[in-house]
């Protein structure tokens, strides 16, 4: 589990599942599975790889969230 500082308190990234499921809907396992090709395009020529750019990006929208 990972947490990142928000406004009144920490928001927790959660390992996700269904567990075992192939086609995870929520946490962890949801964004390799959905989204790293997303984020290995936001990394393109940068020297982070795409788990650095989720990272900051799960960063910024917990510090600065449009709806809570």
């Amino acid at each position: 589990m990972q947490t990142f500082p928000a406004p009144g308190g920490e928001l927790a990234l959660l390992c996700g599942g269904p567990r075992f499921s192939p086609t995870p809907t929520w946490g962890y396992r949801h964004l390799p599975w959905r989204h790293k090709s997303d984020f290995e395009g936001a990394a393109g020529g940068t020297y982070q790889n795409w788990r650095d750019v989720a990272d900051l990006a799960m960063r910024t929208i917990a510090a600065d969230p449009d709806a809570t």
